[in-house]
């Protein structure tokens, strides 16, 4: 069953992560490297293509478009492009009124911010899947786990990230293998929940979605207060395919003595 994890097909989803010494929010203090690096790269190609002595044999539409591909080629290889590329992402989200499911950007971002806030160190995902998120966190973690029910997508997971050893994958349904985990668990972490059924990559148990089983497991650990736990797909808790509606969770949230979740760009965010 499970998704487990998924990226919305949308036009802002083209791509997922960040390049390393770039923020959501803005350049960090990378950036005067960054630049230093881009301007070595246009000096060692002596200037952009477009600035050189045209070849007389070469047509003017011809020229034009071999400068315009070498320069595009350029830019690409340069460390700002990333940011550039991921602002213009978030910026046209944005302009269109913030929809939901946002860019994976966004998720990222809630992410790294909720992380850094909360000093957390350990990051706990439900629903692999072909281990993008991992890839676009991993960096801000000291150690990353992420539980896949497709024997298919753990496999190759554990190909992609078999160098880092930051990275542990676990096979299994979430509702039960994330329980287990917990008891390995001796400080506060960061969980990302998206464990569903999707489509036909996903792979599928009794359950759409195990994340009432999920929480309950996270609820009952005797660090629960200080953890945080933040749910994919908020538009999804419906009353419907196994997902429980808002209401029921903040009520089993109050039984737990946690306050109301935050639902915010299709995020829920809990913290106690």
């Amino acid at each position: 069953m499970q998704s487990e994890g998924g990226l919305g097909r949308h036009p802002w989803n083209r791509r997922k992560t960040l390049a390393p010494g770039f923020g959501h929010a803005g350049v960090t203090g990378n950036t005067k490297n960054a630049c230093d690096a881009t301007l070595k790269i246009i000096r060692e190609n002596n200037g952009l293509s477009c600035y050189k002595k045209r070849n007389s044999s070469m047509t003017e539409v011809s020229y034009a478009r071999r400068s315009g591909e070498t320069m595009k080629s350029m830019i690409k290889r340069t460390p700002v492009f990333p940011f550039f590329r991921d602002a213009r992402i978030l910026v046209r989200w944005i302009l269109a009124g913030r929809p939901v499911p946002p860019p994976h950007l966004v998720k990222q971002r809630a992410i790294r911010t909720h992380a850094r806030k909360h000093h957390l160190s350990i990051f706990i995902e439900t629903g692999t899947y072909r281990g993008d998120m991992i890839e676009a966190v991993r960096r801000d973690f000291e150690q990353v786990y992420s539980i896949e029910l497709g024997a298919d997508l753990h496999r190759a997971a554990r190909e992609r990230f078999a160098s880092d050893p930051r990275v542990q994958l676990l096979q299994g349904d979430s509702g039960e293998v994330l329980r287990g985990l917990l008891a390995r668990i001796d400080r506060p972490a960061l969980f990302w929940l998206d464990s569903h059924y999707s489509d036909a990559d996903t792979a599928r148990s009794a359950l759409i979605t195990p994340v009432r089983r999920e929480l309950e497991h996270i609820l009952a650990h005797p660090l629960a207060r200080r953890h945080v736990i933040l749910v994919d797909d908020a538009r999804l808790f419906n009353g419907e395919d196994d997902y429980p509606t808002i209401g029921s969770l903040n009520a089993v949230l109050a039984g737990a003595g946690f306050a109301p979740c935050r639902v915010q760009d299709d995020i829920i965010r809990i913290h106690g």
